[in-house]
C-alpha cells in the first residue's frame, strides 16, 4: 500500500547515519526508486528529501556512477513539479554530460530521449 511504501522511504532516507560507509551504495541504490515511484504516481512527497540524501551520498562515497540517473530524476521533478523549465533542461544536459564522461553512450541517449518525453507532456 501507499502507506507502507512512505515508511519504508522514511526509513531508508533517515538511516544515512546508520550505514557503514561501505554499503552506502546499497542505500543510493533504494533511494533512488524513491522519485521513480513518486513519478510513476505524479506524487511527490520524499523526492526532494532523496535527492538531498543521494548527493549526500555520492559526495561522501566519491561514487558518482550513478550521478547521470540522478540528474535525470531531477530534471523530471525540476519540469513536472516545479515547473523550473531552465533548471530541468540544465539537470537533463549535466545527466547526458555526466554519462558520456562516463563511457555510456547508451545512457546518455536514454536521457536525452526522456528529456523529449517528459517536456512534451
Amino acid at each position: 500500500s501507499e502507506g507502507t511504501f512512505y515508511t519504508i522511504c522514511r526509513n531508508l532516507i533517515n538511516s544515512y547515519d546508520n550505514i557503514p560507509t561501505e554499503y552506502l551504495f546499497l542505500l543510493r541504490d533504494a533511494l533512488l526508486v524513491v522519485p521513480i515511484v513518486e513519478y510513476e504516481r505524479k506524487k511527490f512527497h520524499l523526492s526532494e528529501v532523496a535527492f538531498n540524501q543521494l548527493h549526500r551520498i555520492m559526495e561522501e562515497t566519491q561514487d558518482y556512477q550513478k550521478k547521470p540517473i540522478l540528474r535525470m530524476l531531477e530534471g523530471q521533478y525540476l519540469y513536472v513539479v516545479k515547473n523550473d523549465i531552465f533548471e530541468a533542461k540544465k539537470a537533463y544536459q549535466e545527466g547526458i554530460i555526466l554519462a558520456r564522461l562516463l563511457g555510456d553512450t547508451t545512457l546518455a541517449d536514454i536521457i536525452s530521449e526522456k528529456m523529449r518525453d517528459v517536456m512534451k507532456e
